[in-house]
């Protein structure tokens, strides 16, 4: 017996049941972990009927649905975490409206809420309406029935929230008769008849408003994690152009196209060279990620022969990608991006990212003549079809998306991405945790969360800290 149902039974006891010596007949009475006999007034007369042998079980009844007393016996029927296992709980009602005395007493506890719980079936949840029933249903079937008071218990430690019906058989119930609701407080979706209106009405119930705080929560952590995210790769960032700086005053000269310093040329193992050309670029988020990049691709075994690469932009990632990965024979990178004006901030001024992008790309063909760099202008869904109708599915070691940051764009590259991507091979997501603070729709993890649910049999996150997703192919 849970904490609810103990506290409220006994509540029950004290308010309706006053007799020295009451005749009480509870249904369901088998003690697993308490019985509403524990609750009784001293003196009392306690009957327990279950349907199997047991702890604080009286008699075992032959037919579940007939109680094999007299009628008008007891001064109270009780039931308490018992009717929702009942496959014909109307029924059991009736016996026990039969088997109570004229003025007395009927409680029944069920819940409205919690897990599924087969002992031997789980068939039923209640609201206090559900009493407006029974009280019909006992005059449909000769009997005066007066609902004294149905509500919604809250929850105190466990997780159930009790739905109680206390009944006065026939019409003689005193006026102004104190009720449990009086002193159990948070109570809600209250009647205190069959006639009355509703008392503090709940529409949502306490799951759901848990559930709401829950969220609200968790998205106040996501927002502050956005925001330490995005100060961390500030600091990224700024850490970079600390070590920019740095070769600079050791001797390497600034580019005079673009007055920034050479970037420097990583090679498979990991040593610096200096570059004889400067590659240009004007903004940085990409390599902030190189370290965990370096790890996941250890990890895997394997270095990338063919990669998808969607948003290029000025292809700071696909130059990285060009001089870190692409090191095998036939190795080869398709750069997406429409090079379109649009209203983010990196939109802007397209033509001329472009225009430094086939400049980056030129220098990165003269380094790097082995590895085949194909530039596709246009949008993912066309370019990626496109891909798809040459029957290139499953021909591509990695897929890199960084492109539109709107959750329908992010999902149809997921989508096509993953069909272009063989089993075993690589998918990361760029900008999880985009501007939490924007619309749902308007970042990229609404796609990304409904792509993992819909194929989480056929992929694998690989653990790594959170701003990127990284998956790999399980499964067609």
């Amino acid at each position: 017996m849970h904490d609810t149902a103990r506290d409220i039974g006994q509540r029950f006891f004290e308010t309706y049941v006053e007799l020295p010596l009451a005749k009480i007949l509870e249904i369901g009475s088998y003690n697993v972990n308490g019985t509403l006999r524990d609750c009784a007034p001293p003196g009392a007369i306690y009957v327990g009927v279950d349907l199997s042998p047991g702890p604080g079980v009286d008699i075992v009844l032959e037919d579940p649905h007939l109680l094999p007393f007299a009628d008008k016996h007891f001064d109270a029927v009780v039931s308490s975490s018992c009717f929702e296992h009942d496959p014909m709980f109307w029924v059991t009602f009736m016996q026990a409206v039969r088997v109570t005395k004229t003025g007395g007493f009927i409680y029944i506890n069920a819940p409205s809420n919690g897990s599924y719980h087969t002992v031997p079936f789980d068939n039923w949840r209640f609201y206090p309406d559900a009493a407006l029933s029974l009280v019909k249903w006992a005059s449909h079937n000769g009997h005066q029935v007066e609902l004294l008071e149905s509500f919604i218990a809250k929850r105190q430690r466990d997780v159930w929230n009790d739905c109680v019906m206390v009944f006065c058989k026939g019409l003689k119930s005193k006026t102004g008769h104190r009720r449990i609701v009086d002193v159990l407080p948070g109570a809600y979706n209250i009647r205190r008849s069959a006639t009355g209106d509703v008392e503090n009405r709940q529409i949502h119930t306490e799951d759901m408003l848990l559930l709401d705080e829950a969220r609200a929560r968790f998205d106040a952590r996501e927002r502050e994690v956005a925001r330490q995210t995005s100060e961390a790769r500030s600091l990224q960032a700024k850490l970079y152009h600390i070590e920019e700086c740095h070769e600079a005053s050791l001797g390497f000269q600034a580019s005079p196209a673009t007055g920034t310093s050479p970037s420097r040329h990583i090679d498979v193992n990991g040593q610096s060279l200096t570059s004889v050309q400067a590659y240009e670029f004007t903004s940085d988020w990409f390599s902030w990620n190189i370290d965990t990049w370096r790890r996941i691709f250890a990890d895997a075994g394997f270095s990338p022969r063919q990669v998808i690469e969607i948003g290029s932009y000025e292809g700071r990632s696909t130059v990285w990608m060009i001089e870190n990965l692409l090191t095998g024979e036939g190795a080869s990178v398709i750069a997406i991006d429409a090079w379109a004006e649009g209203a983010e901030i990196d939109q802007r001024g397209m033509e001329e990212v472009e225009q430094r992008f086939d400049r980056n790309m030129a220098i990165a063909k003269q380094r790097c003549p082995n590895v085949h760099i194909d530039k596709r202008k246009g949008t993912t869904p066309q370019v990626l079809s496109e891909l798809m109708v040459k029957g290139l599915q499953g021909k591509f070691d990695f897929i890199y998306i960084d492109g539109g940051h709107h959750a329908s764009d992010v999902l149809v590259d997921l989508v096509l991405g993953f069909q272009l991507c063989r089993v075993g091979g690589l998918i990361f997501c760029d900008d999880y945790l985009w501007e939490m603070s924007r619309a749902i729709t308007e970042t990229p993890k609404l796609a990304i969360d409904s792509f993992l649910t819909c194929y989480r049999y056929k992929v694998r996150i690989i653990p790594e800290r959170f701003y990127q997703i990284y998956l790999q192919k399980t499964a067609e």
